[in-house]
């Protein structure tokens, strides 16, 4: 990944320079608009939270090749898995878990 900027504080005195201050130069121009590009080659479908434990119940949303973001309720690690089947969910749903739908644009 290509960086951008470095992070700059409202305190922090201000860079002596471009390079100083973590800004890309033209000759990475490329890198950087082909980074913005895949940015903006995925979107939010949906945001869903369980219900059930069913797989399909609040799931008919989700498509094929969807990736799916599960937040526990609880604490814990975010899971992620891909749809294959449409409309079902790759894993038993937990009841209050928030799932974050991710899908390629196009």
């Amino acid at each position: 990944m290509t960086k951008i900027s470095s992070p700059q504080y409202f305190n922090d005195p201000q860079p002596a320079n471009m390079e100083k201050a973590g800004i890309v130069r033209a000759g990475k121009f490329n890198e950087v608009v082909t980074d913005i590009a895949t940015l903006f080659s995925y979107r939010i479908a949906a945001l869903i939270t369980a219900t059930n434990v069913s797989t399909t119940i609040d799931f008919g949303a989700l498509l094929v090749g969807d990736t799916v973001i599960n937040i526990p309720d609880t604490a814990g690690n975010a899971l992620f898995s891909v749809v294959s089947t449409a409309g079902t969910l790759p894993q038993a749903a937990v009841v209050g878990d928030l799932y974050i739908v991710i899908r390629a644009n196009g």
